[in-house]
């Protein structure tokens, strides 16, 4: 039944790679005797609808491969992600500043509360790392109880890899309202506007 098909299987093999094991490029040693990346396109796009074959081609640059789409799209994040970077969000530290201060969120760890004071003092983007265990999860909710009390009628939207992760967080977070859980795989297409994004992975 794979007689005709292994160019379908080389195919497969990078978007495995970049959906299933974050590898946006694969090493073209990995594929061994695989024929020119020309002769594969031709064969594989040939089966796809001519108005997506653009996005679906298979690239080659310096010995790695990786479809065409999947690199414009993570350029595309890369590139909005530095436009946000750029842009401070002093409005909303100011705010939270002040409701730390009269109680009106509550949370037993100074630290965090410092932390989520500051986060967006300079930059729209804010990542935070640390091993399991070190209040990743706990600094979520403070910020996600900072932005409800900040804008009550705004959305937002967490996002994690798998069920279980979504499932941990949303034990965690509730009950604040207005909070959206979702899989990365599942926000694809999905889009709301005044919404914190907030992710969660695991290392």
């Amino acid at each position: 039944p794979l007689e005709g098909r292994e160019y379908e299987l080389i195919v497969r093999h990078i978007q495995c790679n970049a959906q299933n094991r974050n590898r946006l490029y694969t090493d073209k040693e990995e594929l061994e005797d695989m024929p020119p990346v020309e002769e594969v396109n031709r064969s594989f796009l040939s089966k796809v609808y001519p108005a997506h074959r653009g996005r679906r081609k298979i690239m080659e640059r310096d010995e790695k491969l990786f479809v065409n789409g999947y690199e414009s799209d993570t350029l595309q994040i890369i590139q909005l992600l530095k436009e946000y970077s750029k842009i401070p969000d002093t409005v909303f530290c100011a705010f939270t500043e002040q409701s730390f201060f009269s109680g009106d969120i509550g949370s037993d760890s100074e630290e965090k509360k410092a932390l989520v004071s500051k986060m967006f003092k300079q930059s729209s983007v804010s990542i935070v790392t640390g091993a399991a265990g070190t209040g990743k999860t706990t600094l979520m909710r403070i910020l996600c109880q900072a932005y409800r009390l900040f804008d009550t009628t705004g959305n937002i939207l967490v996002l994690a890899q798998t069920h279980p992760a979504i499932s941990n967080i949303k034990r965690k977070l509730s009950p604040i309202p207005g909070c959206e859980y979702r899989t990365i795989s599942s926000f694809i297409n999905w889009a709301k506007q005044n919404s914190l994004l907030i992710g969660n992975y695991s290392m």
